[in-house]
């Protein structure tokens, strides 16, 4: 897998990343490779990381998935962002109505991406189509 990169060692000594478990850190690191590959459009899938030219853009692109692990540790897991699209926002029986607001289906534009995370990848131009990152 392209993020391998991001090792334990790279994220505890070099990111600087807070503290994950052990047993979970493989299991964050994949669903956070997953989500940067996403907003990447996909480039990850016919790319390796050092495909990039740019060694900055390499590094950019490790921290980024650094940041989206320790955002993951940080909402307790990849199940919040799983279970977020089946969140109860409104029922109503008979005259009885409820709504709870602030629980949004997870999209490009919220939760599901550490701001951190997008901040790294803005100036790798990875997340604008067509932009021919790779040579």
């Amino acid at each position: 897998m392209w993020a391998d990169a991001v090792t334990p060692k790279y994220y505890q000594e070099e990111y600087m990343g807070e503290s994950v478990e052990a047993d979970d850190f493989n299991r964050y690191r994949a669903r956070a490779a997953d989500v940067i590959n996403q907003y990447c459009n996909y480039a990850f899938d016919h790319h390796v990381l050092t495909d990039l030219p740019v060694i900055e853009d390499q590094e950019n692109v490790k921290k980024a998935v650094c940041a989206e692990i320790e955002y993951l540790s940080a909402i307790g897991g990849t199940t919040e962002l799983a279970d977020r699209d089946n969140l109860l926002t409104a029922t109503t029986i008979g005259s009885f109505s409820y709504s709870q607001s602030g629980a949004k289906p997870l999209s490009r534009d919220n939760a599901q991406l550490s701001v951190a995370a997008l901040r790294y990848l803005r100036p790798t131009g990875l997340l604008y189509r067509g932009a021919g990152q790779f040579g």
